[in-house]
């Protein structure tokens, strides 16, 4: 069981995410940011509303959801969610724009990007 956190993913970018956390020119989490993550959010779980931007194979067999904050272009508000190759097919019945809501454990920020394992998905609304 892993504890819950209600932070949601509006919360999450405006603390976390953006020039606040990142350096643009690098491209890189600025120096102490990455650790308040990992000890604030890793091993958490959390559900997410958001917008589906792609759904792409992880070379691991999972599939991959990446979750856009807004419907529209990909910036800095993303979240990449892998799940199981169980649910392939549901997730590949998702498209560019649904409104999904997502159960996932924060695992860690790969590069700028959160990355979850997730453990449900559903549609709240197509795009």
């Amino acid at each position: 069981m892993h504890p819950e956190n209600d932070i949601s993913f509006e919360a999450y970018f405006a603390r976390f995410g953006g020039a606040a956390a990142v350096d643009l020119k690098s491209k890189k989490i600025r120096e102490g940011m990455e650790a308040e993550i990992r000890d604030e959010m890793v091993g958490t779980q959390v559900t997410w509303n958001g917008y589906v931007d792609r759904i792409a194979e992880a070379s691991s067999g999972e599939v991959t959801l990446v979750l856009n904050m807004t419907d529209g272009p990909a910036g800095l508000d993303t979240a990449m969610i892998r799940f199981s190759a169980a649910l392939h097919d549901q997730l590949h019945g998702y498209e560019k724009g649904h409104h999904v809501r997502v159960v996932a454990v924060y695992d860690k920020v790969m590069t700028v990007f959160p990355l979850l394992r997730g453990k449900s998905v559903e549609l709240i609304a197509e795009g």
